[in-house]
């Protein structure tokens, strides 16, 4: 019985906090989408710090905010990610590769996607069959397709919806992965993938 009400006030704090943290990470996405906005429209963006802090808060990108190598995308919450988000020093930034990656799996829920090609030969791999479709492609909407069927292959195949089918596979693929006690996952490790997975990826290899 102390065990279960033990488990309920975590689950209750837990929740607490990734609120609290929704509300003021929207709150800094109102204020700084127009500034991005304004600043970068019709130019490219591709500094990765701001691409990767603007997906994180906001949940979005723009057509103009390309993803490059080192690049991480934040999926869940828990109190020690709410401190760094607190933290004067901390809280004004994305957390680094570094703290995220001295979280134990075990320990939260949290899971980071990593795109860089440098410590990830099959993501690698991938970019070199984009590029050899972008050379084979008579035209952009042609390359989008066969974009999109890569990624799709690469990550399952193709489902209707993302829950169902698609979101069980997940299920299994990332406890395997959290079995060899990772939390920042590299993008190309990824054999099935969610919508965000996909649409990382796609954006990565367009």
């Amino acid at each position: 019985e102390a065990s279960r009400d033990s488990s309920a006030q975590r689950s209750k704090e837990s929740y607490y906090l990734q609120l609290l943290l929704a509300k003021r990470i929207s709150a800094q996405a109102t204020l700084g989408s127009e500034t991005l906005l304004l600043r970068h429209t019709g130019f490219e963006v591709t500094d990765v710090e701001t691409v990767s802090y603007r997906l994180w808060v906001s949940g979005c990108l723009s057509y103009n905010e390309k993803i490059s190598d080192g690049f991480y995308n934040i999926l869940g919450m828990n109190p020690y990610l709410w401190v760094m988000c607190n933290d004067v020093e901390e809280g004004k930034r994305l957390p680094s590769l570094m703290s995220l990656r001295a979280i134990k799996p075990a320990e939260t829920s949290m899971e980071v996607v990593l795109v860089d090609k440098h410590g990830d030969s099959r993501l690698k791999e991938l970019q070199d069959k984009a590029q050899e479709l972008y050379c084979a492609s008579e035209n952009a909407l042609v390359l989008v397709e066969k974009l999109g069927k890569l990624v799709a292959i690469y990550m399952g195949g193709t489902y209707p919806v993302e829950q169902g089918d698609l979101h069980m596979r997940w299920k299994v693929v990332s406890k395997r992965l959290r079995e060899f006690q990772k939390t920042v996952l590299p993008i190309g490790s990824l054999s099935m993938g969610l919508c965000r997975h996909r649409a990382i990826l796609f954006k990565k290899l367009a």
